[in-house]
């Protein structure tokens, strides 16, 4: 064969594969160099967003609270989908353009977490107006009836050229030109029996006409829905468990934050809780001292410590690293107590009491004990004829939805510091806030799939380092799909997060500037007085570092910072009771670069964050140990937290037969009526009925209760039979141990008493 027959077929063969290879290869190189180009817009979009939502907290002063801060993650949606358009090259066009490309936006924040997706709403009869249309408005006309799952409904048309209005600026109209009127309407509905609808509103089916109820029977006269992109329910971290912990039955459903703040809701045994507080470690703080005595913790409410923190009676913390807080610490740079130090007190007492309460009574609480009933959906695709379970087992959702049916470990262990990342406590919570953002979203997503008009939607799986950017502090993750990107249409999401904000703070973003003595001031007699350095000071210029950063220097006294507070210049003045900006501190470029402060755990993943920052703190010089725990204290107490009770209590209420009356002495009443230890009794509230005295000009008696030894009285007027609640603060400590409780009366007074409620610390 010649040489030019080899070239030709040669030329035959193999150019049309080059020519196809090379321009596949050309195409891929196309469809990465957009998938960059989508990559760069979504994540630059992403962090404009978090840019609005740090910039509206750090100058919204009731960001925390919910209303407020919905607005504001409104706001940083709608900043998103602004620069999103810009940066794919649609500035001018609308954000219902725009929003087909978006599955959902999920901002995850303290103690809870939005999801921004699309939905389904039924399309409501409304008039040129704006004004709903019910079947007995005027223009509304009976056509017949259907069959909607076996339920009988009418079907109805509305012609708005029926209405007649007085003037063309009216907006009520008053009459029809032609047709039925509302009366003629009722008759044909009462003839077929549905005379019931009359009144109600109406929602447009897929034909045109209108019906009183949604539904769907696969026909065309079905409801009609459109999509709408909001903003939807606040969904707390929360979950519910049910089992036994202590001997004692626990119903109980808990909500937890990024940190380890909790609350928690239901009842043990008889008695029904809400309690909410900070979860540490039961032998950090070593002990509590009230004017010179140590305190167990339920010797007072919250309410008690707080008033005795804040009064001249001196309460001091000790922890367990040697560090010692009192209520009355001075500050160096006057003699004015030291608020920091007094926050960090309320913080670590309020904190023991907490946790004493949550080992001694759901120490044995298990993760199996969890109740995931509730992630468990069934969902019609488009063509009605398939439904997908999201719940365990199933194909679509087993990899998202952790299963703790096998997880016999105790969530609270008093053997383990629930601050560490691979505690129970700490690995629990993750799943459970995992479980929730994954099933709400698989959700959204599954919906945004039905009624997409681009393709069906394939939910990304968060990779363990997505999880630990996502959950270490307020987030917004942004998914987009659906463009044109070569060879495939685009699919990805963007994580961007913030430490600067109102609503959270982390250890790992708290940062501290030494306090220095700058000079000796001469007093007129003669003593000499050391002046400290300010931040305030005009000629003060100071660099703030994390607290085990090496290039801070050991000093007896430091002041601390939230990031923001720098980073936004915004300091809060107590004295002035509002916020001064000091431009002069600046933050150590090394502190803020996170992969310095990376860590590893014990299975070799790198865990952003502050995980073992609290090994590390016990290592480093008792000034700088001190000013750590002071700060933390300060600044966890006070965080807004939406989900802090006002008051921490639990109550159980006892019923008293109808037909016990109390005589003249105390031991008329006396029964079990205390189920926990009597210590731990605040409160007790008496019910009392026909309240009534026979010796004459007697308005008034004595009410006297007795509880653990110690008798409580109070003053109640007899001439009145109506029902009243006595209440009697037991503010003394038990001197006998037992569960009675005492009731009786002086003089002749008589009474009847319905029941009696026990308040718990």
């Amino acid at each position: 064969m010649r040489l030019q027959h080899l070239t030709v077929i040669f030329a035959i063969i193999f150019l049309p594969i080059i020519i196809i290879t090379s321009y596949y290869i050309h195409k891929q190189v196309d469809t990465i160099s957009l998938q960059l180009s989508y990559d760069s817009s979504l994540l630059d979009a992403t962090y404009d967003a978090m840019s609005a939502f740090e910039i509206n907290t750090a100058n919204e002063d009731l960001s925390s609270v919910s209303d407020s801060l919905r607005s504001i993650i409104e706001a940083s949606n709608n900043v998103f989908l602004t620069t999103l358009s810009t940066n794919l090259g649609y500035s001018n066009a609308s954000k219902s353009f725009i929003q087909p490309y978006i599955p959902a936006v999920l901002y995850t924040l303290y103690d809870g977490y939005y999801i921004y997706s699309p939905s389904s709403s039924p399309v409501v009869c409304t008039d040129s107006y704006g004004q709903t249309i019910s079947t007995d408005s005027y223009g509304v006309t009976y056509k017949g009836t259907i069959n909607a799952n076996g339920k009988i409904i009418g079907v109805y048309s509305f012609d708005e050229d029926r209405l007649k209005y007085p003037t063309e600026d009216s907006t009520e109209p008053d009459g029809v030109t032609s047709g039925d009127d509302p009366g003629t309407t009722f008759n044909k509905m009462e003839d077929v029996g549905i005379q019931e609808e009359f009144g109600q509103l109406l929602y447009e089916n897929k034909d045109g006409t209108y019906s009183t109820e949604l539904h769907s029977t696969g026909s065309n006269t079905d409801t009609l829905y459109k999509q709408s992109y909001f903003l939807k329910s606040y969904v707390a971290y929360s979950a519910e468990y049910s089992g036994t912990s202590n001997g004692k039955d626990v119903n109980v459903t808990i909500n937890y934050s990024l940190d380890n703040f909790i609350s928690i809701t239901g009842k043990i045994g008889d008695v029904y809780y809400t309690k909410s507080g900070y979860l540490i470690a039961n032998d950090l703080v070593t002990s509590i001292n009230v004017g010179g005595t140590d305190i167990a913790w339920n010797r007072y409410s919250e309410d008690e410590i707080t008033n005795l923190i804040n009064s001249d009676t001196v309460v001091t913390v000790t922890l367990n690293d040697g560090t010692v807080i009192s209520n009355q610490d001075k500050s160096d740079m006057s003699s004015t107590v030291n608020e920091d130090a007094r926050d960090a007190v309320e913080y670590y007492a309020k904190a023991y009491m907490f946790s004493e309460w949550v080992y001694g009574n759901l120490s044995e609480l298990q993760e199996s004990d969890i109740d995931n009933s509730g992630l468990s959906l069934i969902i019609e695709d488009n063509s009605g004829n398939r439904t997908v379970d999201i719940n365990y087992g199933d194909t679509l959702i087993e990899s998202l939805i952790y299963n703790f049916n096998d997880d016999n470990d105790p969530i609270f262990s008093t053997t383990q510091n629930p601050e560490d990342l691979e505690s129970n406590f700490a690995t629990h919570k993750r799943n459970v806030i995992k479980n929730s953002i994954n099933y709400n979203l698989a959700v959204a997503m599954v919906t945004y799939s039905q009624m997409s008009v681009l393709r069906e939607y394939d939910m990304p799986v968060f990779s363990e380092t997505d999880w630990d950017t996502i959950l270490n502090n307020v987030s917004i993750v942004t998914f987009m799909q659906g463009f044109n990107c070569g060879l495939k249409y685009y699919n990805n999401y963007a994580i961007a997060t913030s430490v600067n904000n109102e609503i959270t703070v982390t250890t790992n973003e708290i940062y501290y500037v030494p306090i220095r003595q700058m000079a000796d001031a001469v007093q007129p007699d003669g003593t000499s007085v050391p002046i400290y350095s300010d931040i305030t000071d005009d000629y003060y210029l100071e660099t703030a570092h994390r607290i085990d950063c090496e290039d801070l220097e050991d000093q007896q006294n430091y002041i601390s910072f939230k990031s923001k507070e720098i980073k936004y210049d915004k300091i809060y003045d107590r004295e002035l009771a509002r916020y001064t900006y000091d431009h002069k501190a600046m933050l150590d470029y090394n502190c803020i670069v996170n992969s310095n402060y990376n860590f590893t755990d014990s299975s070799g993943n790198i865990i952003r964050g502050d995980g073992n920052l609290e090994e590390t703190v016990l290592s480093l010089s008792d000034n700088k140990k001190r000013a750590y725990r002071v700060a933390v204290g300060k600044e966890r107490n006070n965080l807004y937290k939406p989900l802090d009770y006002e008051t921490n209590y639990g109550y159980y209420i006892y019923k008293v037969n109808t037909d016990k009356n109390s005589t003249t002495t105390v031991s008329s009443f006396n029964e079990s009526c205390i189920t926990r230890d009597v210590s731990e009794v605040y409160s007790v509230e008496v019910v009392l009925e026909n309240v009534s005295n026979d010796t004459t000009n007697v308005y008034t008696d004595t009410m006297n209760l007795t509880i653990g030894g110690i008798t409580y009285s109070v003053t109640i007027p007899t001439t009145s039979k109506s029902t009243r609640t006595v209440t009697f603060e037991i503010n003394q400590r038990p001197t006998v141990v037992n569960n009675n409780i005492q009731i009786g009366f002086g003089g002749s007074t008589r009474a009847t008493i319905r029941a009696i409620k026990i308040y718990y610390k």
